[in-house]
């Protein structure tokens, strides 16, 4: 026999190899889904699954023993560019908004939140901290 005779055969044998695997895969999934397919519906149907809403921590690194390698706290600002609302729709809103402003974050009354936004808006600046009180992101 010669070499090309030899690699012929060689190749013929592992295509075979495959072709009966492949066939063997079939048969053992047709057998899982016509033979066997009612105990495993059942099986599905009695596993059941409980949906829990889990708050993520951010900005924690840990290592691979689990102790905790880095943390980063956000905090946010918030601030406001006063000159986007229209003259008419300033003057309709500023009192309530002074006043949810007073409630929400409680450190100026409702009209040291009126002076800050009328005096922000007559020298018309586009970034105004309401607030420095930290607020992270857990803050409602």
């Amino acid at each position: 026999m010669d070499i090309k005779q030899s690699i012929i055969i060689r190749v013929r044998i592992a295509f075979l190899c495959v072709v009966v695997f492949a066939l063997f895969i079939a048969a053992r999934i047709g057998h899982i889904q016509v033979v066997e397919g009612d105990k495993w519906r059942k099986m599905g149907e009695e596993v059941t699954f409980q949906w829990k809403k889990v708050q993520p921590t951010r900005g924690n690194i840990y290592s691979q023993n689990g102790s905790l390698l880095a943390t980063s706290l956000p905090f946010y600002r918030v601030a406001m560019d006063i000159t986007l609302p229209s003259d008419e729709l300033f003057r309709k809103g500023i009192d309530s908004l002074s006043m949810l402003l007073s409630r929400h974050f409680g450190d100026r009354t409702e009209r040291g939140y009126r002076e800050l936004l009328l005096d922000a808006r007559a020298s018309r600046k586009q970034y105004v901290v309401i607030n420095r009180k930290q607020i992270d992101h857990h803050t409602k």
